[in-house]
């Protein structure tokens, strides 16, 4: 898949729900961290990093997502859900409970990220927030999606905390890049859309296992950067097997 540098940019932009690049600075640097000093966590820097796993040693599927595994609608988008690997606890448009293995990372790196997007809306990312990020950049992301979430209802007629526009990608498969008991990388799949076809992007999510729950670490400077496009689906598992 050929993709030119400046609809790569517009594809990260637009997966990242405003947060990549639309949440930039006039001079198309970051904002600046709100506050973001360590709160007694480890740095994101001391959790695992990206690997390739060598060929032919990723988990077999039923291994990453577990039998009992459905799909239900999140924020317009098609998420899995498990009795067995959570989320056990789904109210309020939250989401909590997710196992303590692979699938539970899974399940918790896709929910969790989705509902930290400002077109969920503040009754969703605020609380999400509070209850499910941890690590020293949290009041940067809080700051990154508040400033979003300000610049959506001027063009939405929503009160606000209600949801505002809609998400402009897919949330379709994932990739466990490393894991542990206490932390693990997860790659989400996108499809995101664009006036020709479709482009996959790959985004990576890490976790660390806090107050008996995968909680998502907030990235540096709270904005989610590490999103690269892909060529295909190879060496992820979908939510529905066949596609892309």
């Amino acid at each position: 898949m050929l993709v030119t540098a400046a609809v790569a940019a517009v594809v990260l932009a637009l997966a990242c729900g405003g947060l990549l690049l639309a949440n930039r600075s006039p001079d198309g640097s970051p904002p600046p961290p709100a506050g973001a000093e360590p709160d007694g966590d480890p740095p994101a820097s001391t959790l695992p990093r990206a690997t390739q796993p060598p060929a032919g040693t990723d988990p077999p599927e039923e291994e990453l997502l577990p039998p009992d595994v459905s799909l239900v609608e999140v924020a317009g988008l098609r998420l899995p859900v498990s009795e067995s690997a959570g989320p056990a606890r789904a109210t309020d448009g939250l989401a909590s409970g997710f196992s303590h293995d692979r699938a539970g990372a899974v399940l918790a790196a896709a929910h969790i990220l989705v509902r930290l997007h400002p077109q969920v809306g503040a009754d969703v990312f605020a609380p999400t927030l509070a209850g499910q990020v941890v690590g020293p950049y949290v009041d940067a992301l809080r700051a990154n999606l508040e400033h979003s979430y300000g610049q959506l209802l001027t063009r939405w007629p929503v009160a606000y905390g209600q949801p505002a526009g809609s998400l402009h990608f897919t949330v379709s498969g994932a990739a466990v890049d490393s894991y542990t008991d206490q932390a693990a990388l997860v790659r989400l799949m996108l499809e995101v859309p664009t006036d020709q076809n479709t482009v996959l992007a790959a985004t990576g999510v890490q976790l660390r296992w806090h107050e008996d729950d995968w909680a998502l670490v907030a990235p540096p400077d709270g904005v989610f950067s590490d999103t690269t496009i892909v060529a295909d689906a190879s060496g992820f598992t979908l939510w529905l097997p066949g596609r892309p």
